[in-house]
């Protein structure tokens, strides 16, 4: 028996070697065990002519190996604390890609795999790899019509050739989610802003494209008008469709390209991420933007906003469990609101605030906001969160 590996990096001897062993070895009692990967197969590579000419002899079989299920990765996972499901999610079951991230712990890419993908990058033209990395920058899933209108010249054909990306229908993907990881983050980051900007462009010209897309892109590009373009847009969408934590994210994005020069702008950015660190239980983060937010409409001089994010901090200290501060910024913001007459933005004291424990009462219970309280029961201090 004798055993040749990866035979789709034999050189021509090696082939023709393949070839005519392998139209003999039927007379014989021997055993030749060849082995390749396909996903690394140009159309026009020399090993599928000696494979379609081996296909006809009876002595030869052709085995494929299927990758890895999600119960074998999750075996293979044992007891060492890393999600078996996402490691099958970004390696596809590729066996070398699932030994190496789950004895590397998945905390990173393991330097093994970033060397296999940069290895195979190496033998592509230079445009060609130009074309791969910046469609790891679009994503797992490209548009073709997308790809094809940034790639400078360099035709689809030479991206799906090299087996890292194949063909979807009117899409191309990445074969394993690992291999794009690899591909983006070996990208120079002098590099990066130039094809982020040649995406945004194209998406934008395209229009319909999803708001986040727009504003990875825009960052990625440093263009800065563009992420305070989309990133409170897709913010804002995102909080809608209950994606909190994504809101969050996409309103930091905007945050750390916004002008100090824009109070408003910077504000109403502060008091949005406060809503959604609020609703994902990060109540230190949530008093840190509103207080960024109420310095700012102060100097505005918006009483309705300051009174509006005083409300929404005595909550958050409430939360905290900081009772004398909550009771202080509750006092603040009747203090401040109560002279503004109702109007459209702000319908008086009547209908807010109605979440009070005995606690908070009793220590309230001497104030003028009890007393009022007492009054109206339509009125309480408690806030909206």
């Amino acid at each position: 028996m004798a055993v040749i590996e990866d035979v789709h990096w034999a050189d021509e001897a090696t082939l023709d070697l393949l070839s005519f062993i392998g139209r003999r070895i039927g007379r014989t009692g021997a055993l030749l065990l060849a082995t390749f990967r396909d996903d690394e197969l140009a159309d026009d590579h020399p090993l599928r002519i000696v494979l379609g000419d081996l296909s006809t002899q009876r002595a030869v079989r052709r085995l494929r190996l299927p990758p890895l299920s999600e119960e074998a990765v999750l075996e293979l996972a044992g007891e060492r604390g890393v999600d078996a499901g996402e490691i099958y999610r970004v390696t596809g079951g590729n066996p070398f890609y699932v030994s190496e991230i789950v004895a590397a712990g998945w905390s990173t890419l393991p330097p093994t795999v970033r060397d296999v993908v940069a290895a195979r990058l190496a033998r592509l033209s230079i445009a060609t790899r130009r074309a791969m990395e910046t469609a790891a920058l679009i994503g797992t899933r490209v548009s073709l019509p997308v790809l094809s209108s940034v790639l400078d010249g360099t035709s689809v054909d030479e991206c799906l050739a090299s087996g890292i990306l194949v063909a979807d229908e009117n899409e191309v993907r990445f074969r394993h989610e690992l291999v794009r990881m690899a591909v983006a983050e070996g990208i120079p980051p002098h590099r990066q802003p130039e094809p982020h900007a040649r995406l945004l462009a194209a998406l934008e010209e395209r229009g319909a494209a999803d708001p986040a897309v727009l504003a990875h892109h825009a960052e990625g590009a440093g263009d800065e008008k563009a992420v305070l373009r989309h990133a409170p847009e897709a913010a804002r969408r995102s909080a809608a469709l209950g994606a909190h934590r994504e809101a969050a994210a996409q309103y930091e994005r905007a945050l750390r390209f916004a002008s100090e020069g824009d109070r408003p702008g910077v504000a109403a950015l502060q008091e949005g991420v406060a809503g959604e660190y609020a609703l994902l239980d990060r109540w230190e983060e949530t008093e840190s933007a509103l207080r960024a937010a109420l310095e700012l409409r102060r100097q505005l001089g918006d009483n309705l906003s300051v009174g509006e994010d005083l409300r929404l901090l005595s909550g958050t200290l409430w939360r905290l469990c900081r009772g004398e501060e909550q009771i202080r910024a509750a006092e603040d913001a009747v203090r401040i609101l109560t002279p503004l007459p109702p109007g459209a933005s702000w319908p008086g004291l009547t209908p807010c605030w109605e979440r009070s424990t005995a606690d908070r009462a009793g220590s309230m219970r001497g104030s003028s906001c009890w007393r009022r309280r007492r009054r109206s029961e339509n009125f309480c201090m408690s806030p909206a969160w």
